[in-house]
Parts: structure tokens; C-alpha cells; sequence
């Protein structure tokens, strides 16, 4: 792997752990009493640095053959569902909190 392709994989590896982090603040969000806006803000938050992830995620797989590339996408398509659910789940919640006062 070239230097250029170690960087890039290290960038990818530390957007994921970012990712995640940003996936469980998400889930605390969800099970606790956050505002509306604070589930908004985060859930914005979690899409640009999916993009970013994603972008990275495709130039990865570029370099990689065909067995590693496979591997890869099977791992990020585990990234990409749970963002969809989170997403969903959140969205459902912030619907809910914007109909009760107080939230």
C-alpha cells in the first residue's frame, strides 16, 4: 500500500470511530429528553461526516482487489444500515417531540 493509501486509510478508520461515537451520542440522544433541535443538529452532524466517510470508503475500494474490495463494501454496508436506522428511528422520535410541549 502507498503512503498516499495508508493516509487515506487511516483517515477512513478515524472517521468511522468518529462515526460511531456520533452514532452512540445519537442513541443517548434518543432514549433521553433531548430537544427537537439538539436530534436535528446531530442528526447533520452524523450526514456530513457520513459523506466524507463515504467519499474516502469509494477511494479505499478503488485501490483495493477484488477480495479486499469486497470485504470492504460488506463491512461499510454495515455503516450504511445503521445510519439509515438510526436515522429512521430518530426522525420518528423527533415527529413525536415536536407534537408534546415542552420539546
Amino acid at each position: 500500500m502507498s503512503a498516499r493509501a495508508r493516509e487515506k486509510s487511516k483517515k477512513l478508520i478515524i472517521c468511522k470511530e468518529r462515526l460511531n461515537r456520533l452514532f452512540e451520542e445519537l442513541d443517548q440522544l434518543c432514549v433521553g429528553l433531548a430537544e427537537v433541535l439538539e436530534i436535528e443538529e446531530q442528526i447533520s452532524m452524523i450526514e456530513r461526516l457520513f459523506r466524507e466517510t463515504d467519499a474516502l470508503q469509494v477511494e479505499l475500494e478503488l485501490s483495493l482487489e477484488e477480495e479486499e474490495r469486497r470485504m470492504a463494501e460488506e463491512d461499510w454496508s454495515k455503516y450504511r444500515k445503521g445510519f439509515r436506522e438510526r436515522k429512521v428511528r430518530a426522525l420518528a422520535l423527533q415527529s413525536k417531540g415536536s407534537d408534546c410541549p415542552g420539546r
